[in-house]
Parts: C-alpha cells; structure tokens; sequence
C-alpha cells in the first residue's frame, strides 16, 4: 500500500511540474506544452505504468525532488513580469470588430495571443484562425488560397529601456507597417533619444494578399550597442518593470531539478526491473507508444509552434474546425455561425482532437504526434490482449509482429495518422 501511495503520490508531482503555468520561455512552461513537455509527460506515464516502483526508502527522494521543482516553478510564475506584446489578429485589411482569439490564451478578452519577439515570416504568424471551414473560403472560385488571405496584426505593449541615451529602431515588413513609440511615429530607420524606464510601443502590420509575411522589429537595447529584435526582457504587455532576473532563474532551476529527477527515477525503475524479471514484458510492450511518439515527433518537427494553413476539401480541415468550436465555445457547438441551435458533434475525434489541442497549443504537430502515439499504443494494446488471452509472451509478440505487418501493408494507415484523427482506424 505504501508503496501504490509513493507512485501515486511522485506521478501527481511530476505531472504539475509539467502542467501548471510556468514562465515565458520555460521548456516545462505548463499548457499547452511544449515538444520537451510532450516528451516529459510520456516519460513519467511509461515509468509510473509500465516499470515497476523502486522501494519506498528510494522513491521518496524521488518525491522529495519533484516537490522542490514544482515549488521552484511556482516562485517562477509568481515572479514573472507580464512580458512579450499584446498581438490582436483580424483576418482582414483593417482593424475592424473584436480580435480573433487564441485557443492558447483563453483568458484574453482585447487581443488574441501573446507574442514574444518582433521578428516574424510566414508562418511564425499565428494566424490559426483560417483553419474554420465556416468562415474562410467558401466564396466564389476567384477567392485565393486560405493561406494567401490577407490579414492585420496590432502589437501593443511597452519598452522598458535599462538607461537613457540615442537608439535606433529599424523596421523590416513586406506590407504596410507603422511604430509608435510614447504615441510619436517612427520611421522606418530611426534614431531616438530614449529616457529609462516604461515607453509606450504600438506596431501595426497588414499582410497583402498572396504574400509570405514578414515583420521583424530591431533597436539598440543599448546606445551604440548591437541590434536585436524587440522582445525577450525588454517587452512587456502589461505596465511593469519588475526584472525577470528571479524567475527566469527560477525556471531554468526548476526545468533541470525535474529533468534529473526524472532520469533518476528512471535508473531506480531500471535497477528495480533488473531485480524483478517478470516485469521485463510489460517494460518492453510498454515502450511502443514511446518510439511511435518519437517517430511522430521527428517527422512532424517542422510543425512545431507553427500556424499551417490546411488546403480546402479535407476532412481534417472539418475536424480541426470543429476542434476550435469546442476550445473556443464550450462543449456544445453552434458550427461557427452563432445562429444556429448549439448541438454535440460526433463522439469521439472533435473532442479527442479539442482535448489533444489544449495539452500541446493550436498548431498541428502535438496533436499530429499523439495521433502516431495513440497508433503505437494501438500496437501495445494488440500486444496484451494477446497475452492475456492466450496466455504466453510469445503470443503477444506474434500480435505485435501481425499488427507491425499490417501497418506495413496497409500504408493507409499511416497516411491517416500524418493527417488528422480519424475514428476508422481506432475502431
């Protein structure tokens, strides 16, 4: 029994330190989670469900450390200035209505996302918000690709300059771009005297049709020093100028103590495995969703904190739809319209989709690498329903191996796991 309590207890641990909110750059920044996160959290689900637990003397060092991170990423987060810029998305030529909003940051009401560092080109934009099937592309022929509609951004935020003295600013953009700093425009190449402390710092940016996107925003943080892109330490979406010196430290401490404690409890299980043999099945089958998730995330890489546009006429395209509905109005969805009586879409890939989206953020390579994972756990599945029904390990590897040869003759499979969830293939 104690020994249940002690996994219980160092699982819990070890997803908070992964789930709650950390600080802007962390790698266990909490949700969405980051590809090191993804990583993280499958760790600790193979080695709390699949190895067994080393003795209780052992694990509640293993505790103990998992305790110590999250209190660290809790002084990170209670200490972190509001830094980055507020970025408010309008998928039009102008400012005109609300803001689109962000499945990333619910909580904002007067713009869609928060943005770190003012130097963006294609794709960096977060323009996630064309992938609605009800609302973009269902003109006449004539109307371009969804990924070539044009769009507006405006960055609000302030500048905190550490001493006073001349800087200049540069401004790069392939459509019309404006700065204002303290309400006064800026040229594209400009040399300002600028006082320390807080400047009030406004950006607008309208994409032209048929364009790739490029906004990069440069200044001198020091007079006479090198120029870097506004962001980092130095932006902030809310008026404060408390340093970011503590929390960062906090976080970066915080991300290390997690990852060592994680690879000690994985020598622990290791060391306990060693000692019980018979536990050495469920450690081997226990390891599929893991390379398949591997898998996934390498070939999807390229994905990563990315907005793809998807092309028109794809299913996916309907799920991922139906996916934002979920995230952005609740459970019952109205189809994006808002004149229509809300209803529940199908069971079972919407809301996996939704939930899959709101553990690793709007863009598509979490959710694409869970899909491979949730393939590969397919394949474990296969393995112990084999092995429980016939009775020998030899069983459940002749499962794996028929199911392994399926996937390989039926290349379907994997075509639809590089896509989009789809209930055929978990049926």
């Amino acid at each position: 029994m104690r020994r249940v309590l002690s996994r219980v207890g160092v699982v819990a641990l070890a997803l908070a330190v992964a789930l709650l909110p950390g600080v802007a750059g962390q790698s266990l920044g909490g949700l969405p989670l980051s590809a090191v996160g993804v990583g993280f959290v499958a760790l600790v689900l193979y080695v709390a469900l699949a190895l067994p637990s080393p003795d209780w003397r052992m694990g509640r060092w293993v505790t103990l450390a998992f305790a110590v991170a999250l209190a660290l990423k809790v002084v990170a987060a209670t200490t972190a200035p509001p830094l980055g810029l507020a970025a408010s998305y309008w998928a039009k030529g102008a400012p005109d209505g609300p803001p689109e909003r962000s499945t990333d940051f619910p909580s904002l009401t007067d713009a869609t996302r928060i943005e770190s560092v003012l130097d963006l080109r294609a794709e960096d934009f977060g323009v996630h918000f064309f992938n609605d099937a009800a609302r973009f592309n269902l003109g006449p022929d004539v109307q371009p690709g969804r990924d070539q509609l044009p769009f507006f951004v405006r960055w609000r935020g302030f500048l905190l300059a550490a001493s006073d003295g001349e800087r200049t600013f540069s401004l790069t953009a392939n459509g019309p771009a404006h700065v204002w700093l303290d309400d006064s425009q800026l040229a594209a190449d400009a040399r300002v005297s600028v006082s320390a402390g807080l400047h009030a710092l406004q950006i607008e940016y309208m994409r032209p049709e048929a364009t790739v996107p490029r906004l990069a925003l440069s200044w001198q943080r020091d007079p006479g020093g090198p120029m870097v892109p506004v962001g980092g330490g130095d932006a902030r979406w809310q008026s404060a100028t408390a340093s970011a010196t503590l929390s960062t430290a906090a976080g970066v401490v915080a991300d290390g103590l997690a990852a060592v404690t994680l690879a000690a409890w994985l020598g622990l299980a290791g060391t306990a495995l060693a000692r019980r043999r018979g536990s050495t099945f469920a450690a081997a089958i226990g390891a599929i969703p893991l390379l398949f998730l591997l898998h996934g995330m390498l070939l999807h890489a390229p994905l990563a904190g990315r907005a793809t546009i998807l092309s028109g006429l794809d299913d996916w395209l309907v799920y991922e739809s139906s996916a934002r509905d979920i995230l952005l109005h609740g459970w019952l969805m109205d189809g994006g319209q808002g004149h229509a009586a809300p209803f529940y879409g199908q069971p079972l890939y919407p809301y996996v989709l939704a939930m899959a989206h709101r553990l690793t953020g709007e863009s598509l390579f979490g959710p694409l690498a869970l899909q491979f994972a949730a393939l590969g756990l397919i394949v474990t599945s296969a393995a112990i329903l084999a092995r429980k029904t016939f009775g020998t390990h030899l069983d459940a590897l002749v499962a794996v191996a028929a199911l392994w040869l399926l996937l390989q003759l039926e290349a379907e499979h994997f075509k639809v796991a590089r896509q989009m969830f789809n209930e055929n293939l978990y049926m």
